[in-house]
């Protein structure tokens, strides 16, 4: 029983540690947002930096829209007889 509980103590800090770790993850990525965002705005570049992100930003979910399109190959269509 005592090896029951220590792998659930073990798991249930695992657990935590993931948690902390993609609080980090995200924390550092909005740092660096904003940090590049002063840097970009001191040095008057914002429009166009924005402007080329935002087409990226449409490439990219335009092409997840078609990645995860069914293919009509794939499709198995069904024949009704009278």
């Amino acid at each position: 029983m005592s090896d029951v509980n220590n792998q659930s103590n073990y798991d249930n800090h695992e657990v935590e540690r993931i948690k902390v770790s993609r609080r980090e993850i995200f924390t550092s990525k909005e740092n660096v947002s904003a940090d590049l965002t002063e840097y970009l705005q001191q040095h008057r570049r914002t429009s166009a930096l924005v402007k080329i992100l935002s087409k990226f930003k449409d490439q990219i979910t335009t092409n997840r829209l078609f990645q995860n399109k069914p293919n009509s190959s794939n499709l198995k269509t069904k024949r009704y007889s009278d």
